[in-house]
């Protein structure tokens, strides 16, 4: 923290990506606005929901997707956990990207016998991510290391219904029984809880959580947090 301190010192602004951050931030002394990084909410959007990429990822099964960098600090051991012993039988596991925890996460599918129900995409391209999100029955995230959750908001702006950790800036973005479901921390029985519950909504109650997600999700565009970003310029200029 010395450190970070004397380099953020010289700055006449700070900015912090989620009121979490900003919070941390200022218990060691460093002031800062938040000022969330931009979603693409034109390229992120419902619209790319797709049956026939639905299909061809995992069938005519239910799809529980896991997105982003592979690191042991995204905990999705926990969310492969949750999954191995969910209500819903037609379900189908994704993750996509990659990285050091991958090989670990790849034995732990195989020792719960879930290995055939569970598909490991590596990097994928892209202009692929917003028909994943779109057509996911229900995005998770494990991860206790958010500092903001950009899939995350990514996935929501895409009207996915998520479950997410109780942890960092993840609550700032799930609204709790509205846009999706929070459960406490690397707790695999209240995310596997959390899974069903999505998985198991009704189509009316869907859509209302789609809808809301995709409103949340929008309040970090990169129209709004451009606009935001000017109006800080303006205020150091």
């Amino acid at each position: 923290w010395k450190a970070v301190k004397a380099f953020y010192e010289p700055f006449d602004l700070v900015t912090s990506p989620s009121k979490i951050i900003q919070k941390t931030l200022s218990e060691q002394g460093i002031d800062s606005v938040v000022l969330s990084n931009g979603v693409d909410s034109s390229r992120f959007n419902p619209g790319a929901k797709s049956a026939s990429f639905k299909k061809s990822v995992c069938g005519n099964n239910k799809m529980v997707l896991c997105a982003g960098r592979l690191g042991f600090e995204k905990n999705v051991d926990v969310v492969i956990r949750a999954f191995a012993g969910l209500s819903e039988e037609n379900s189908f596991l994704v993750i996509t990207g990659d990285g050091p925890a991958r090989k670990y996460c790849e034995k732990l599918a195989r020792d719960l016998g879930i290995r055939d129900k569970v598909k490991f995409t590596g990097f994928i391209p892209s202009k692929d991510l917003p028909s994943y999100y779109a057509s996911a029955d229900c995005f998770v995230t494990a991860s206790t290391f958010e500092t903001q959750g950009l899939a995350l908001l990514e996935a929501m702006s895409c009207g996915a219904v998520s479950v997410g950790a109780n942890a960092l800036a993840i609550p700032e973005a799930i609204s709790n029984n509205k846009t999706g479901f929070l459960f406490d921390s690397l707790d695999v029985l209240q995310c596997r809880e959390k899974i069903d519950k999505v998985l198991s909504l009704s189509n009316g109650k869907r859509k209302l959580f789609s809808i809301a997600a995709r409103k949340k999700a929008m309040r970090h565009s990169v129209e709004k947090t451009t606009q935001k970003l000017l109006k800080i310029y303006d205020s150091v200029m």
